[in-house]
């Protein structure tokens, strides 16, 4: 009688599905990365502080309804290797967005800008009138 080994088997049988639960995995944290929320939504101002970590941002753009889920968001950014880039400041996103042109802003660190324009000769009270009213503070 001849005895059939199925450890092998079963042991290549385990790893093909564990290999291919991870490219499905892959492939749709991808698909989702390049799909915004809503294609209409309004742009919000989105805040990261110095020293936030990406926990925090990804609970924050999903309470914001910029991201349909923090943790695919963590997943792809850890993927794409940017998990400790995020700069500080205050950004204008919205879920017209993709997640993945988000997490491109907040690495390159397109803030929000603010044009003054401050005429030479006004003194340091219409100085600080002009930018108060100007929303930069």
């Amino acid at each position: 009688m001849v005895k059939i080994k199925r450890k092998p088997v079963t042991a290549l049988a385990v790893i093909i599905l564990l290999v291919l639960a991870m490219a499905w995995g892959i492939y749709h944290v991808s698909v989702w990365s390049r799909t915004p929320l809503d294609p209409g939504g309004p742009e919000k101002l989105f805040r990261i502080r110095p020293g936030q970590g990406l926990n925090t941002v990804a609970a924050g753009l999903e309470a914001m309804g910029l991201v349909s889920d923090k943790t695919r968001f963590k997943l792809y950014a850890r993927y794409k290797g940017t998990a400790a880039r995020l700069k500080a400041g205050e950004y204008l996103v919205s879920a017209s967005q993709a997640p993945a042109g988000i997490l491109e802003i907040f690495i390159q660190g397109r803030e929000r800008l603010f044009k003054i324009t401050i005429p030479e000769g006004l003194n340091m009270d219409e100085t600080a009138l002009r930018v108060g009213r100007s929303g930069f503070c």
